[in-house]
């Protein structure tokens, strides 16, 4: 298993705080590689405000088994070494899981894709990321009720569904907040199982619990 390291570095701007963030990836892999069976992986890692989540200074997308595309902010916060090893074992559970069943082309199978790898996040975190609890009760029960007649659907609306980026009903984050919401009850069922063991389990079965929400059928 071979994990590398990619800084795009031909504008300089790794060049101040370049030995933090390799410090900070090297010993970010050494903990999640403890807990997921990896694939071959390229990280490719820039610096570029606009692609960072607000509030955390990161993000990144895994378009397959075997690459990350991850985006820092200029400046590194105080909690940049948390929020690093969160997102990367975000992307890395991604990643296995991409190696296995696959990400998934319907809505139901994005759902508990993101939500298995935000569960991996909390678990290497110590705490949920703000994403995956963006929503409260109520609003859970009404994602729901909006999904499950939805979860087959390989033509839903991904941006609109985890971005908020389509003028819809659907809140911001509310996919990754309902896919963790079903991941984390379907692990209270079994035995509070981490999200390091399901990796390769199949969407469907986090769906055979049935009515999920109390109050939604």
């Amino acid at each position: 298993m071979s994990i590398k390291l990619h800084l795009l570095n031909a504008d300089g701007q790794f060049d101040v705080g370049r030995a933090r963030v390799e410090k900070c990836f090297s010993e970010s892999l050494e903990i999640i590689r403890k807990y997921l069976p990896l694939p071959n992986v390229d990280v490719v890692l820039c610096v570029d405000s606009s692609s960072v989540i607000p509030g955390l200074g990161i993000g990144g997308f895994s378009p397959d088994a075997n690459r990350i595309y991850m985006a820092i902010a200029p400046e590194l916060s105080c909690e940049f070494e948390k929020n690093f090893l969160g997102l990367l074992g975000h992307e890395l559970h991604h990643c296995a899981r991409w190696s296995g069943p696959g990400y998934g082309q319907t809505l139901g199978e994005a759902l508990i894709s993101e939500g298995l790898a935000c569960s991996f996040e909390s678990e290497l975190r110590g705490d949920a990321p703000f994403y995956a609890r963006a929503l409260h009760s109520e609003q859970l029960k009404m994602a729901w009720y909006k999904a499950s007649g939805d979860l087959q659907s390989a033509s839903y609306d991904h941006g609109a569904w985890f971005y908020g980026t389509s003028a819809t009903s659907i809140p911001k984050h509310a996919g990754y907040s309902l896919g963790f919401a079903i991941v984390s009850k379907c692990q209270a069922q079994w035995n509070s199982v981490s999200a390091s063991r399901l990796w390769d389990e199949p969407a469907s079965s986090f769906y055979s619990l049935g009515n999920l929400f109390d109050g939604v059928s």
